[in-house]
């Protein structure tokens, strides 16, 4: 073709060349603008809670489920620590060390405002050279008042949007143990017995007498425990918590028995983890393990990029399996199987070898806590 004659029909069809590239751009654009809609947040690199915050608050409050559907962000989140009878200086630095290792993470790690969180522990003075704790994050002595007090307040001010994160540290006891240990029947080997009354103590600095493990000596052969003071009951705790209105309500349970704790305070929006069935001691360190795997220390076990509560438990629960194994001659075959009840069937489960626990069944425990991450937001 002439160069002329080329020029000359390039120049001709130029402008009908960019008027058809206009049409076709405005009439894919649809298509890619709803193409942006199906991103999730597994399609975006997010390392962590401030980056995700970050996100978030960019996107004005309540619009990141435009990005992704099936999660759902806690609007406020609260968290409530009780360490209440520690009984001797050992456990007095052991879970003062336990309450500030709580605090900080939650602060820290997860963002957690300080003025939201409610720290109850009676000091004693004579033992402030094994104190663990910062003295001005404590808020109330602990006292049964001040916890009745603390949960009051919370039902005026949390919504149905929020979460709650309690954790208990403590001594603790159960009727039905004290009862068969006065009689000499060794209820450590009754696994699975349904849950009873549990108690954890509460520490009072004005009178050294009181031991929550001698107040067993005053129980009747029923197993009566209307004489028992200072200690908050299974179901006392569940009245100060039923009518907290919040999306979600976690229990940490340091006590012994404290499996004992989850037939009063199962419910469907509440998932409960204890150092111990009903039946048995706690003494290894399962709320400091705990601690350790909200911080980080858990394994992504699924490998999907986040770190779950469930995946926190099952942490916890094979750190305290392996310590009971490398401390035989100490533990003497005792057994502690940390708990968790997390579909509301009043009934805790292991993640070990028992059949009810399952993250992968809807219905099983374990299934709500893997979807919950961050103590920030949970798949819906």
């Amino acid at each position: 073709m002439d160069e002329k004659i080329k020029y000359n029909f390039i120049k001709k069809i130029n402008p009908f060349f960019f008027i058809l590239l206009f049409v076709t751009t405005i009439w894919l654009s649809p298509s890619i603008v709803n193409s942006k809609k199906c991103l999730t947040l597994y399609d975006l690199e997010i390392p962590n809670y401030r980056e995700l915050n970050i996100v978030k608050n960019e996107l004005n409050k309540g619009t990141m489920k435009d990005l992704n559907d099936t999660m759902f962000y806690y609007n406020e989140r609260y968290a409530v620590i009780v360490v209440g009878l520690y009984k001797d200086k050992l456990h007095y630095q052991w879970f003062t060390n336990a309450a500030q290792q709580q605090y900080t993470v939650l602060t820290e790690t997860y963002g957690l405002n300080s003025s939201k969180i409610y720290v109850l522990l009676t000091l004693r003075e004579e033992w402030a050279d094994v104190l663990k704790i910062n003295p001005a994050i404590i808020d109330y002595n602990s006292t049964e008042e001040n916890i009745s007090m603390v949960f009051n307040y919370l039902k005026t001010i949390l919504d149905d949007d929020d979460l709650l994160y309690i954790a208990v540290i403590s001594h603790g006891g159960d009727t039905h143990h004290l009862f068969f240990e006065n009689i000499k029947i060794d209820f450590d080997l009754w696994q699975g017995i349904v849950a009873h009354d549990t108690y954890f103590g509460l520490e009072d600095i004005t009178n050294d007498s009181i031991n929550i493990f001698k107040l067993k000596n005053i129980l009747d052969m029923n197993g009566n425990h209307s004489t028992i003071d200072n200690c908050v009951f299974d179901y006392e705790l569940n009245e100060y918590t039923k009518e907290v209105n919040a999306r979600r309500i976690i229990f940490v349970l340091q006590p012994c028995f404290s499996g004992g704790f989850v037939n009063d305070l199962s419910k469907e929006n509440h998932i409960i983890f204890t150092a111990s069935t009903e039946a048995q001691l706690a003494t290894a360190s399962f709320i400091e393990y705990f601690a350790d795997g909200l911080n980080g220390s858990a394994p992504d076990s699924n490998y999907d990029g986040r770190i779950s509560l469930g995946e926190v438990y099952e942490y916890t629960a094979g750190l305290v399996y392996q310590w009971i194994h490398d401390n035989p001659d100490e533990y003497k075959g005792r057994r502690e199987y940390p708990l968790i009840d997390d579909n509301g069937d009043k009934i805790g489960h292991r993640y070990h070898g028992w059949f009810g626990y399952n993250q992968n069944k809807a219905n099983k425990d374990g299934y709500t806590a893997a979807r919950i991450y961050n103590l920030s937001y949970e798949e819906i």
